[in-house]
This record gives structure tokens, C-alpha cells and sequence, in this order.
């Protein structure tokens, strides 16, 4: 199976270090199996303890779990939502404990020292499925960035996958 896993880098550098990495597998016989994700990683630095209260609210959030799905195409056991985070003030004891709050395989692994994981999305051997999945994680990085409220608007943070042109993470 072909499972792939990001470091943390801005989307541009993201883009180029995959198109490199497709480019190359495009003549194996790698593909996907359903156990294997595309788990992206993202600095811990690079995000207030709020913004990450609003992203496991957005990921979490029970009536966005049909969209997150339709998105990431996986639903495993791999990365399991946590359904007891449903707003951004269910989140303090997240936020002050970061690296021991979650479980390794939930769809937001907080487990690790200096990364936030994304595990909620399958893995592919095709570029343009994983820039869409690049692009949805930089929307809802921007939005929740914002200090906006009412995060789980789905089609603001849709807008944002058109609209939105800064780093993705740093």
C-alpha cells in the first residue's frame, strides 16, 4: 500500500515535493489500500491553542462529519472524530495539554511533540486528489486563523478553498 506522510512546510513547498513524489511513483505499481492514509503534519508553533479549539470544533462537529468524509474519502479507524468536542469551549484541557490530549489514531492526533497530525484523509496515487486535500486543510487553517466566529459554516470555509492565498503552514 502507499501511505503518505508530510512534514511541516508552507502549501507551495507542499505542492513542489509532491508533484516530485507522484511524478515518480506514476510508473510503479503503488497504490492506496483502505488501511493506508495521507496523514499531513503541521507545526505546533504555527498555531494559537484558539485556532486549534476551532479546528477540532470544525473537524469534530457532528453535522460537518458528511462533508469532512466526502473530503478526506476515509473513514477508519485510523482517525477516529471525537465526538465530545462539539464547540471551541470543549476544548481548554486540549489546549493546555496538548501533546497528551487526544489519542494517536483520532482524526486530529495532538500525541505528537512538536506536530499537529491530520489523519482523516485517504491515501491516493493521484497529485490533483491530494492538492484538494492540501487546499480543504489550508481553508480551514486560514478561516480558523481569523478569530472569526461561527466556524462551522461549510460553505465559508468552502469559499476559502477559492479565495484564500496564504501559507498554508510554517
Amino acid at each position: 500500500g502507499l501511505e503518505i506522510i508530510t512534514c511541516p512546510a508552507t502549501i507551495t513547498v507542499q505542492k513542489e515535493k509532491l508533484k516530485v513524489l507522484f511524478e515518480a511513483i506514476r510508473t510503479t505499481t503503488l497504490h492506496p489500500e483502505k488501511s493506508c492514509g495521507l496523514h499531513i503534519h503541521i507545526s505546533k508553533n504555527s498555531i494559537s491553542g484558539m485556532q486549534l479549539g476551532r479546528i477540532l470544533e470544525f473537524i469534530n462537529k457532528k453535522e460537518n462529519k458528511p462533508f469532512i468524509k466526502s473530503i478526506a474519502e476515509r473513514e477508519a479507524s485510523f482517525s477516529k472524530f471525537n465526538e465530545d468536542i462539539t464547540t471551541v469551549s470543549a476544548a481548554p484541557e486540549l489546549i493546555n495539554n496538548i501533546s497528551a490530549s487526544t489519542d494517536r489514531y483520532s482524526a486530529v492526533n495532538l500525541s505528537n511533540k512538536d506536530t499537529i497530525e491530520f489523519r482523516i484523509f485517504a491515501s491516493t496515487n493521484q497529485y490533483e486528489n491530494i492538492l484538494y486535500k492540501l487546499e480543504f486543510l489550508k481553508a480551514l487553517l486560514d478561516y480558523t486563523r481569523t478569530g472569526q466566529q461561527g466556524i462551522t459554516s461549510l460553505k465559508e470555509v468552502s469559499n476559502l478553498l477559492i479565495t484564500a492565498d496564504s501559507f498554508f503552514v510554517v
